[in-house]
């Protein structure tokens, strides 16, 4: 990326999941046809099914893209961004993904 360029990550949210499973609240994602029976069933299942091998929290992305040279990072809001080209780009429903922008 050249300096000055903004990138936007939109990605699972490892605290949201965290908290879901505590309350004991299972997400189920109709848009996959996915229904899982527990909580302990939407972390394990939601993690393998849909291919993620790490979830990230905000404070472990953060440092991630500060270690990558990253600055002026800040959560951004669904479909909000300052840049008019990083808006409304997420294409899964909403379930309270943590979503970053960065500059370089």
């Amino acid at each position: 990326m050249a300096p000055g360029a903004v990138i936007r990550i939109s990605t699972p949210d490892l605290a949201k999941l965290v908290a879901d499973y505590q309350a004991g609240r299972v997400v189920r994602m109709e848009h996959g046809e996915w229904f899982p029976e527990t909580p302990c069933r939407m972390v394990n299942e939601g993690m393998r099914l849909w291919g993620h091998t790490f979830l990230y929290d905000e404070p472990e992305l953060i440092a991630l893209l500060q270690e990558c040279g990253f600055s002026d990072i800040r959560r951004a809001k669904r479909g909000e961004s300052d840049y008019s080209e990083l808006r409304d780009l997420e294409s899964r429903p909403d379930f309270g993904d943590l979503i970053v922008e960065a500059s370089l």
